[in-house]
């Protein structure tokens, strides 16, 4: 096992990527609760204690440690357990105070201030049914949707703004795009709509910021966690005092060590494409136009020998898109790596079709 043991595995962490439901309201407490996966109980009869990396369920008196949970759950041995968590934590670091800071921008937060506020806010947050089914339906394992720390942003304000508070008692959210301060209290409160919190992670696994891929999907699928203090209400008040902008971020998934890298448009995408292709690296822009954070992404990957652009055929044909895809290109061919143009299947109906086609895809031209 080269000494690794289950105290290098945080029993929390390894909970909330197992799918296990926690009672968030106890987070921060000696003892955590959550739902036994074991007996199916109906109230919050599993104990997981952060400091033991123990956990202890009171009514079918299964117990271990964050090890034999995984163990349990996934019915392999305590070896391959500490494999399979030791291999996951390499490709999704656990989070790690020591991570390299970035220039500072305006107001906004480090790079690792802005991780710690957005791990702490995914921990207090559960994803509910129809977001999970709708994950699954992508082609995303149970593992692998824990792994990536998707969400669901509540819909009341009033419960968002309790979740902004008590993390304010532990974070300085100054310069953390989403948060904001209420103009009569000064309390800190979270903004954004309804949706599925998607994290965009560097190549080391920290959180940069997150987007909402919103359930309301009337004008745009996709909004960025953001406070904007420049935007107002119809009466000309200030409508996020003491907010921050949200930046274009760039987000990593897959094989860091890989010696080729795909680009395509959309986290979300990327993720399922990565997973579904082998855990292929995949870097993946919010849109072909939002490259300001794409060169930086490419150099802290130091393998990378050759590039690919997967875009959709719409993008390709259509003349703004086109512009801006041959400008990425220029770019990326200014750095002397080989880039080529390939396009998704337009007729990608499914999951299935989806496996074959991204093996396939760096075959098509």
């Amino acid at each position: 096992m080269n000494g690794v043991t289950y105290k290098d595995f945080p029993i929390i962490e390894v909970a909330h990527r197992l799918g296990i439901h926690i009672d968030r309201s106890t987070l921060g407490r000696s003892e955590v609760e959550a739902y036994c996966p074991f007996c199916n109980g109906s109230k919050n009869h599993l104990f997981l204690n952060p400091v033991s990396n123990q956990f202890f369920c009171q009514k079918c008196r299964e117990g271990g440690n964050s090890v034999t949970l995984y163990a349990k759950m996934h019915g392999i041995s305590n070896r391959e357990a500490v494999d399979e968590l030791d291999r996951e934590a390499k490709t999704y670091p656990f989070p790690d105070t020591k991570v390299r800071s970035e220039p500072v921008s305006d107001n906004l937060a480090l790079l690792e201030r802005r991780h710690d506020v957005y791990y702490d806010l995914l921990c207090e947050l559960q994803l509910n049914d129809a977001h999970l089914l709708d994950l699954l339906g992508r082609g995303l394992s149970l593992t692998r949707i824990g792994q990536n720390m998707y969400r669901s942003m509540p819909v009341r304000q009033t419960e968002k703004n309790k979740i902004a508070q008590r993390l304010a008692s532990k974070h300085d959210l100054r310069g953390v795009p989403g948060f904001y301060t209420d103009l009569v209290s000064g309390e800190w409160c979270l903004a954004g709509q309804a949706g599925i919190l998607v994290p965009f992670c560097t190549a080391a696994g920290y959180i940069q910021g997150l987007q909402i891929r919103l359930d309301n999907k009337s004008k745009r699928k996709y909004r960025w966690l953001s406070s904007n203090p420049k935007h107002q209400h119809k009466d000309g008040t200030q409508k996020y005092p003491n907010g921050t902008a949200a930046r274009t971020w760039v987000h990593i998934t897959g094989d860091h060590c890989s010696s080729t890298a795909h680009i395509t448009e959309g986290a979300v995408k990327g993720d399922v494409s990565s997973f579904l292709d082998g855990n292929s690296l995949y870097i993946c822009v919010p849109g072909v136009s939002s490259i300001n954070h794409l060169l930086p992404a490419i150099r802290s990957l130091p393998n990378i020998e050759r590039v690919e652009s997967l875009f959709d055929m719409d993008q390709i044909e259509d003349e703004k898109y086109s512009k801006a895809l041959l400008h990425m290109i220029k770019m990326l061919k200014s750095l002397g790596i080989p880039v080529e143009q390939r396009q998704w299947n337009p007729d990608y109906n499914g999951v299935d079709e989806y496996k074959a086609y991204c093996r396939a895809a760096r075959l098509a031209a």
